[in-house]
């Protein structure tokens, strides 16, 4: 410090001391922003919009990701009871959702569980809240406001319309009343005309009249000349009253602005009951898919067919081989030894109960316990002229899809069954009696959304008819200018059509109208004898299985979340952060007596238009009390 002169005062000033400091910043791992969070699970640093996107993808969306001052933060296993500090927290009261230890007596004639049980329920809430519940919440809001603009145009255009149509009863109306202005004179002559005549016969009727009454007077006292007058006279018959016809009557029309406006009102609410988000706006077909993994099986040649079971099991067939593999080990876990010995055919499923169903040697489907114990038979094909040869159970209604093969006039013939699950079969193509070339050899078969039947035909192609048999289209010529060769196919929740093509060594995805839309090339990742062969689509995690010629199982990313919400539902994005806040006030029963009321999150998130959205993810949170 030291003294200066200053418009001639003395003045204190700060002297530099050459002080450096070295301030650690750490970036964004993928942008180079400012990092605000960390994500355990891919030790990653994340910025606010990155963290976003890391949630929302469909690979890292259980992903653990927390505050960044909180990432070397270890969570206590037990906290220490308030009441009893030398005891920690053990049990759980189910009647008073209050934790407990125990010296904690007044708990003992109540339903318990363990405290940590009850925090991994809650843990799985937030979880999902966070993951799932968070997404679809951002998504509706995306078409609420979509909605809105929508409506505001539409009624807009409804007024504009209305207003035309009033403008065009106004011209009507004013032409009207001109026209009868005009012929209003014309009017007048015709009426005066008709009723100076309707008067001149009047008074001659009248003047006939004077003239009989006046005989009656003058030959009152002569009887017999008064009827000698009559007699005699030309007027035979004397009227009461003259026939005149009646004048027109001219009287204002009333409108009935009641049912004009009903008949201008075109604006119509109905009510539809909850807004719901269908699958197809939760996700996007990726212009670029992506390759994830890719393991190498034992004493496997090729993989034929392949049925996903889970994120890292699958179960796998080549020829009369059929095993359920562990992916991330490449360990197989079970082998079954009756299956059918089918070259290139998709001669196993799953149901909606994760059952595998395949056939036999025996010719009949049998199915397999979750156990993997009892190979139960559903349905026997021996002893008749069918071969079974590809399967598939759809979602919707449980039945089973048989691909099979007769001979019929000494030629083969590919047929199409339903296996309904009181066990009836019944041919959907064709009729038992019909021949038909819709396919010859249907190796593989699916079921998509709309409920269309989609066969892969080596022979005549890609076969789509819906679910009567009715052909709808078939793709056989691909735009690389070859002819298709289809092995492998399988739908997913976009209703999208994905077909092996074993020429050009690519996965190519058409949408549910036949229509070619993009392409996965295999080549590079699995080699020039990585030709696809086999698909299988998990509906849970969204991931592409693929089954290779030289025995390779990968995994691919084709259909992903919409990552750029950004901006678009601020409100949620915020309520997202302050839910995070909770889980992290909330990880490890931090200060264990403390409780959740509804108000924290009430208070926390102050955008009053959305209470009624609060007021629901609050409820979640009911059971929870610390």
């Amino acid at each position: 410090m030291q003294v200066v002169l200053i418009d001639g005062q003395k003045t204190l000033t700060m002297t530099s001391m050459n002080i450096s400091s070295h301030v650690n910043l750490s970036h964004c791992s993928l942008c180079q922003g400012d990092t605000e969070y960390y994500c355990l699970t891919c030790e990653q640093n994340l910025c606010p919009a990155c963290k976003m996107k890391h949630s929302i993808h469909l690979d890292t969306k259980e992903h653990n990701i927390r505050l960044y001052k909180y990432k070397n933060r270890i969570p206590r296993s037990r906290e220490p009871c308030k009441n009893h500090p030398n005891q920690v927290y053990e049990m759980h009261c189910n009647v008073c959702t209050l934790p407990f230890c125990v010296d904690c007596q007044e708990h003992n004639e109540h339903s318990v569980r363990d405290v940590m049980t009850v925090y991994k329920e809650q843990e799985d809430i937030i979880n999902s809240i966070s993951r799932d519940i968070l997404y679809t919440l951002q998504i509706l809001l995306v078409k609420i406001q979509h909605d809105f603009v929508t409506c505001k145009n539409k009624s807009a255009s409804i007024v504009s319309e209305i207003a035309e149509e009033l403008e065009l009863v106004k011209d009507h109306l004013d032409a009207v009343s001109i026209d009868a202005y005009i012929s209003r004179k014309g009017i007048k002559r015709s009426l005066t005309e008709k009723l100076r005549n309707q008067s001149a016969k009047l008074r001659k009727h009248l003047f006939k009249v004077k003239i009989y009454d006046n005989s009656e007077y003058k030959l009152a006292h002569k009887p017999i000349q008064f009827l000698r007058f009559i007699e005699k006279s030309r007027f035979s018959h004397i009227e009461k009253t003259p026939v005149l016809v009646q004048h027109f009557l001219l009287s204002p029309t009333k409108v009935d602005i009641r049912s004009l406006i009903v008949l201008l009102d075109e604006i119509q609410y109905t009510e539809r009951g909850k807004r719901t988000v269908e699958k197809e706006h939760l996700l996007r077909l990726m212009s670029v898919p992506e390759s994830q993994k890719l393991v190498k099986l034992k004493k496997f040649a090729s993989c034929e067919h392949i049925s996903s079971v889970s994120r890292d099991r699958v179960w796998i067939s080549e020829r009369n081989k059929l095993v359920l593999v562990d992916i991330p080990t490449g360990n197989i876990l079970h082998t079954l030894n009756d299956v059918v010995d089918g070259f290139w055919w998709g001669l196993h499923t799953l149901n909606t109960d994760c059952e595998l169903l395949y056939i036999s040697t025996d010719n009949s489907i049998k199915k397999l316990s979750n156990d993997r114990t009892i190979a139960t038979p559903v349905y026997t094909l021996k002893g008749t002229s069918y071969q079974p040869k590809s399967l598939y159970c759809s979602l919707s209604t449980g039945d089973i899809l048989i691909g099979m093969t007769r001979l019929y006039k000494n030629e083969e013939t590919g047929m199409v069954a339903n296996l309904k699950e009181n066990s009836q079969l019944a041919i959907i193509i064709p009729n038992d009696y019909k021949h038909h070339t819709l396919f010859k050899d249907p190796n593989y078969i699916t079921e998509n959304n709309n409920g269309d039947i989609v066969v892969s035909d080596y022979w005549r192609g890609l076969v789509v008819t819906d679910h009567e048999g009715n052909h709808r289209f078939s793709y056989k010529d691909t735009p690389f200018g070859s002819r298709l060769l289809p092995r492998g196919i399988c739908t997913d929740v976009l209703s999208h059509i994905l077909v092996c093509d074993f020429f050009t060594n690519t996965i190519q995805i058409l949408d549910k109208g036949g229509k070619f839309l993009l392409y996965i090339s295999t080549e590079k990742p699995l080699g020039p004898l990585g030709k696809p062969c086999s698909l299988s689509y998990d509906r849970d995690t969204h991931i592409l299985w693929v089954g290779s010629w030289n025995s390779t199982v990968s995994r691919y990313r084709h259909v992903n979340r919409h990552l750029d919400l950004t901006g678009k539902s601020s409100c949620v994005i915020t309520f997202y952060t302050k839910i995070k806040l909770i889980y992290f006030r909330f990880d490890g029963y931090a200060k264990g007596d403390k409780r959740l009321k509804q108000y924290v999150i009430i208070l926390s998130f102050s955008k009053r238009k959305y209470t009624n959205i609060v007021h629901f993810y609050v409820s979640l949170f009911k059971p929870l009390h610390f």
